[in-house]
């Protein structure tokens, strides 16, 4: 059996016959299965050269360097002969991530294969973290939703006046505001914790321990590096757009409501 990294049976369909040709020049039959890759894979060099490998299992001394190279190409060409497209529109303050001519205005975007709309999203430069509902031609989504051909994408950030909780929660509801800090946010930590915040904050973590911290102790993840945001473990985050300690403070408390959530010490 050929196990191919491919998520969609629209992608197999295209490949299959070529990797049946393969299995027929060396006198054996294949079948394909999809393995269990994250929606949106995008295949590599290395996986292509390994699913052609395993087509001519028995045989591998009868394809050379060059061979392998020039069939690798054909199988990524006959991928990307489909191409798809979707309309975004992003809202509020998710605006701050996109080039100046997407932002607050609809724009045609261009795909192959079939994405999750979380990896699409985070591929035009908006975290996950950021993001509090998702419509769908109308219609609310989660994260492993699949972008299809045509589909009209409306993105938004989180509401302080509005209820959503009837719709698609993207994440669980936070019922205890607790933070970890990003090691250029210290001052910000001091604050937060003058405030009353617990607030974790180690000026030697690496990213992996931030988000692990975030993750396995429901914190909001503080930071200004949108790549720290966009880690899959990270489920609660925001970034700072304030650079000034002082203003990152009042930023924060005005961005999760904390002064109508908390009682602020009076020293």
């Amino acid at each position: 059996m050929i196990v191919c990294g491919f998520n969609t049976w629209s992608t197999l369909e295209r490949i299959s016959p070529l990797v049946s040709l393969i299995c027929l020049a060396r006198g054996s039959l294949a079948q394909v299965s999809a393995s269990h890759e994250p929606a949106g894979y995008e295949p590599s060099e290395r996986l292509l050269r390994q699913v052609v490998w395993r087509s001519c299992s028995q045989s591998i001394d009868l394809c050379d360097a060059k061979g392998m190279t020039v069939l690798c190409g054909a199988v990524k060409r006959e991928m990307a002969s489909s191409k798809h497209y979707a309309t975004f529109r992003f809202y509020a303050d998710l605006n701050d991530f996109l080039p100046a001519e997407h932002r607050t205005t609809s724009f045609r975007h261009e795909f192959e294969l079939y994405p999750s709309i979380k990896d699409m999203i985070e591929s035009l430069g908006v975290p996950h973290t950021e993001i509090d509902l998702i419509l769908v031609n109308g219609s609310p989504v989660d994260f492993t939703h699949g972008v299809k051909d045509g589909d009209w994408i409306s993105i938004y950030p989180a509401f302080s006046r509005l209820d959503t909780s009837p719709l698609l929660q993207l994440r669980p509801r936070l019922t205890d505001f607790r933070f970890v800090l990003d090691t250029h946010l210290g001052r910000l930590a001091t604050y937060l914790r003058l405030l009353g915040f617990d607030s974790v904050y180690d000026n030697g973590a690496e990213d992996k321990e931030l988000a692990r911290v975030s993750h396995c102790e429901g914190r909001i993840l503080l930071t200004r590096d949108t790549g720290l945001l966009k880690r899959n473990d990270v489920v609660h985050g925001y970034y700072v757009r304030e650079t000034q300690p002082l203003r990152q403070a009042i930023e924060v408390v005005g961005r999760f409501d904390l002064l109508r959530s908390h009682t602020i010490p009076n020293s």
